[in-house]
């Protein structure tokens, strides 16, 4: 009989963080799809060389690492994932919890930005009754890390996948469903390759690139005197531990006084995005003139340029900071978790490729946090500087350089939390934005998987993608509060957002959102 093979879980997958939050999302199809079709596309991609790790189980190694043991096969006594099938005899509409996943084509949100589900309430729809709850539930009942849950109705299915954080982040999900759907499609030739689901632990070089690149530049220009390694330009916001210290003692007294959270959807109408980004941008355009940074001779990359997450990020700052708004001069952190992939293509990844192909998917956690120093006042008065503060941070902290300055600063082991810094300020709030808009989720195509349902007849031809894309993180450990994703455009040209906050925030939210208009 054949070992496993064991992998050392990498360094950034070891974050305390990380092993301790439950990544879960939720794909609404309005098809009923084959939930067989969907088992076996998924084990066969996890099967493939390099994609194996997805099927691993978590253990603990003599002295207490975390490993992944993969099985030399996988088979009913190691199945690659954790599936469960559940049918429900009537139309979605019918059932309790299905009735209330939005429509994409009508409802509230469609006019203007409205909070449209409590993702709390259909939870069964995205786990089975019985899943692991935290890390050591996965090692005692020796478990797949993959969750597959189908739940199918007479004219449509909802499949929700999940996974501990250390496994994956948002970007290798949706990596990970766009190789599914390949798969699925009869198209295995055209699944990308991977990195990042073997030993070589590419994250961990990171901080040493920072002492490297001094020294090659010194023995380039062969100078007398070292060349001093790129300074992080966020250091001084680096805190000692006594900030720290307050700053974690700030957070806890606050997570004492309300224990209770909520987690909602939000759905923006692409129209509001796209009148806000261009208000936005000509707003800016207009500050660049007034202070003679633009003119009519300067050249386009000399203007103003915003995304629409930026933009996003930005406007719902304001929303997730709605508690302080008494509080003009509260500081306000507002992270935004950036994967590093494309900034590490070509060094520490394999780098994109130049006729425009399907980039390696580098099937491990690569993010971390950019952050935008501001208050109250400022986030209520100026969203288009915010936006444009958010667009900074990315182009000069999201260098090669800059990241390794962070890491080497700040992340000397991200296994062990005591050996951690952290940028801030020791009385700020703090709200954390995931941007998943390219994982392409409402674009994850099951359309070989679907079979007949009412309104459908057996073979019809075309796309079969998610209406409704939801996702949730929880843990027994973090509370998760103020966290924000935004989870992608659909088919309709609307975002989606999900987010968590204490409870009884929600409903002021919802209030002023009635007032919005653009």
């Amino acid at each position: 009989m054949s070992a496993d093979t064991i992998i050392p879980l990498h360094e950034y997958d070891c974050m305390p963080l990380l092993t301790t939050i439950f990544l879960t999302i939720l794909l609404k199809y309005d098809r009923v799809l084959d939930p067989e079709a969907l088992r076996k596309s998924l084990i066969q991609l996890i099967d493939r060389d390099g994609w194996r790790k997805l099927g691993a189980r978590l253990k603990q190694d003599a002295k207490g690492n975390l490993v992944y043991h993969v099985p030399a096969a996988f088979d009913e006594s190691n199945p690659a994932i954790t599936f469960t099938h559940i049918h429900h005899d009537m139309a979605m509409a019918d059932h309790p919890l299905a009735r209330q996943i939005p429509s994409p084509t009508s409802g509230p949100g469609k006019e203007r930005p409205a909070v449209v589900l409590d993702m709390a309430k259909i939870a069964p729809l995205t786990r089975r009754s019985d899943a692991p709850h935290t890390m050591a539930e996965f090692i005692a009942r020796d478990l797949p890390q993959l969750e597959l849950h189908v739940v199918t109705f007479r004219d449509g299915t909802t499949v929700g996948i999940s996974f501990l954080h250390s496994l994956l982040d948002g970007m290798a999900l949706g990596g990970l469903l766009s190789a599914w759907s390949l798969i699925l499609h009869g198209r295995a030739d055209e699944v990308p390759a991977v990195c990042g689901g073997g030993d070589d632990d590419a994250l961990s070089r990171l901080r040493h690139l920072h002492n490297a690149k001094a020294q090659d530049d010194d023995d380039d220009n062969n100078a007398k005197t070292p060349a001093a390694p790129v300074a992080y330009k966020h250091a001084r916001y680096v805190m000692g531990r006594l900030a720290t210290l307050r700053f974690v003692l700030g957070r806890a007294w606050e997570f004492f006084r309300y224990r209770q959270e909520e987690v909602r959807a939000v759905r923006v109408p692409g129209s509001f995005v796209t009148r806000m980004r261009e208000a936005t941008l000509q707003e800016l355009a207009a500050a660049a003139a007034a202070e003679g940074k633009t003119g009519e001779s300067s050249s386009v990359k000399e203007k103003p340029w915003v995304s629409e997450g930026d933009v996003l990020v930005a406007w719902w700052s304001r929303y997730a900071t709605l508690q302080y708004a008494h509080r003009p001069d509260k500081p306000i952190i507002v992270t935004n978790a950036f994967s590093m992939r494309k900034a590490l293509a070509g060094t520490l990844l394999p780098a994109l490729p130049r006729d425009g192909g399907r980039p390696t998917v580098y099937l491990a956690n690569c993010v971390t946090g950019l952050n935008v120093y501001t208050t109250i006042r400022s986030l209520t008065a100026a969203t288009a500087q915010t936006a444009a503060a958010v667009r900074r941070s990315i182009v000069e902290l999201g260098t090669l350089e800059q990241l390794a300055a962070m890491h080497a600063l700040c992340l000397k082991d991200p296994r062990k939390l005591w050996k951690m810094r952290f940028a801030g300020l020791p009385t700020a709030h703090m709200a954390i934005f995931t941007n998943w808009t390219q994982a392409l989720f409402h674009q994850v195509d099951l359309a070989p998987a679907a079979v007949a349902g009412e309104g459908w007849p057996e073979g019809q031809e075309g796309q079969v993608v998610p209406s409704f894309v939801g996702s949730h993180m929880n843990s027994r450990v973090w509370p998760l509060r103020d966290q924000f994703v935004i989870i992608g455009k659909d088919s309709q040209g609307d975002y989606w957002l999900s987010g968590t906050l204490r409870k009884g925030l929600w409903a002021n939210i919802e209030q002023e959102l009635d007032k919005e208009r653009l």
